[in-house]
């Protein structure tokens, strides 16, 4: 029995040291080299009750920048028109990106990015919104693919 908790004791203090690790790696990684990262692609899926009702995807979207001190902007790119900047304070965990935007359009909104890859030079990051509406579900999955 003493042998069971001792390697369980050793199993949960390797995850949580793991876990941690892990949060301060995708931290470094988003704040490197200015911690400016491109939006190379922006691909969307729609649902209607689990059917899948469209897809679109857009490239060179624009960029996200990740700063030290926990705040950062995302600007996207409007050909023919001025740029749209929002701002954002934000955090990581092992397998979150969590961003609270504090625009005066978006102010107070937070947007919960899963990490679906992550490399010295890449990330894909997933946010997805559902919501009901007259007995119908509808769901939106976006993925992000930004570069260094």
């Amino acid at each position: 029995m003493k042998k069971i908790f001792i390697s369980i004791s050793i199993i949960s203090i390797l995850l949580i040291f793991g876990s941690c690790s892990k949060e301060k790696q995708i931290e470094r990684r988003l704040v490197k080299n200015e911690g400016i990262w491109n939006i190379d692609e922006i691909s969307y899926r729609s649902f209607e009750n689990n059917f899948e009702t469209g897809t679109s995807t857009y490239s060179n979207v624009g960029s996200m920048e990740f700063k030290k001190d926990g705040t950062g902007s995302i600007t996207y790119i409007n050909p023919g028109q001025p740029n749209e900047v929002y701002s954002f304070g934000w955090i990581s965990t092992s397998d979150q990106l969590i961003l609270n935007y504090d625009a005066p359009l978006m102010s107070g909104q937070i947007e919960i990015l899963k990490i679906l890859f992550q490399s010295r030079k890449e990330m894909r990051l997933e946010q997805t919104e559902e919501s009901i509406f007259i007995g119908t579900t509808y769901k939106d999955v976006i993925v992000y693919k930004i570069t260094k």
